[in-house]
């Protein structure tokens, strides 16, 4: 892992994830692009500005951005650059993701509210669609490295052409323990028994990287995750979302994003390459 893009809004939790991707960046030896999607002030966009204060503005913004890099180039001994953009996050995301051939990008997460599970937030909405590897940090998750890592696996996610990559860097940096884990649900039909030899694409995905697997039956995927990760004591939780339609995801959460708004540790959301 050589570029760690890090998405800052200036919140506490957006600095929180800055925090761990600088401990993060540190112990893989890796830069930051630390990155915010400037947004005019509502009562600026709502008025007719010259030119001269839209320069004055971004101005102002990446000035703050350099402080904060700054900071945390000191304290983590890494080299953090910094971009600034007048744009949508996820638009712009993906330019810069492109453009520097990122690894991974690291955001924050806001704490679940009911507004967060009827209209989701800019950390839900960028995973949904990202096409690259995303690692959401909650609030009360601070890095002690990386011991342990759950994969959340679904057959009908991981199909040919996934990208584990990311997963197999984390595992062999830290000499993590890798547990594929399948949560076998009441209300479906049992498709697959997860053991040797998982189906070809899993195994491809996560060739030359030791691993284990691990079945359970719960009432649901979520309780199953959750048992799983208390249970094996992980630091990192890894899921590769589904594809909902539009209107799939105006009725109900996938559970990708449920897992996403409950989670205690960070969770490194894989794109995949399927569609639900």
């Amino acid at each position: 892992m050589k570029t760690i893009v890090v998405a800052t809004d200036f919140s506490s939790n957006a600095d929180h994830a800055l925090q761990y991707a600088g401990a993060l960046a540190s112990f893989m030896n890796a830069r930051i692009i630390l990155f915010n999607a400037f947004q005019l002030p509502v009562h600026a966009s709502n008025t007719l500005l010259p030119a001269e204060s839209f320069v004055e503005l971004l101005k102002d913004n990446q000035e703050r951005l350099e402080n904060i890099a700054l900071q945390v180039s000191d304290k983590f001994g890494v080299t953090v650059d910094v971009q600034t953009k007048m744009s949508d996050v996820s638009n712009a995301l993906e330019e810069i993701v492109m453009g520097a051939q990122a690894d991974l990008v690291v955001m924050g997460m806001h704490t679940s509210d009911w507004s967060d599970r009827l209209f989701g937030n800019t950390t839900t909405s960028v995973i949904r669609d990202a096409k690259y590897p995303v690692l959401v940090v909650p609030n009360n998750a601070s890095f002690t490295g990386i011991e342990r890592i759950l994969y959340a696996f679904d057959s009908n996610c991981l199909q040919k052409g996934t990208q584990l990559q990311v997963v197999k860097d984390i595992a062999r940096s830290f000499k993590a323990e890798v547990q594929v884990f399948h949560v076998e649900t009441a209300h479906r039909a049992k498709e697959y028994t997860l053991k040797e030899p998982v189906d070809a694409n899993t195994k491809a995905a996560l060739n030359d990287v030791a691993h284990t697997y691990r079945e359970i039956e719960e009432t649901g995927v979520v309780e199953g995750i959750e048992k799983g990760i208390k249970e094996l004591g992980a630091n990192l939780l890894v899921m590769v979302p589904h594809k909902l339609s539009f209107w799939k995801n105006v009725v109900r959460l996938s559970t990708t994003r449920t897992v996403v708004l409950k989670s205690q540790i960070p969770l490194l959301v894989v794109p995949n390459t399927c569609r639900g």
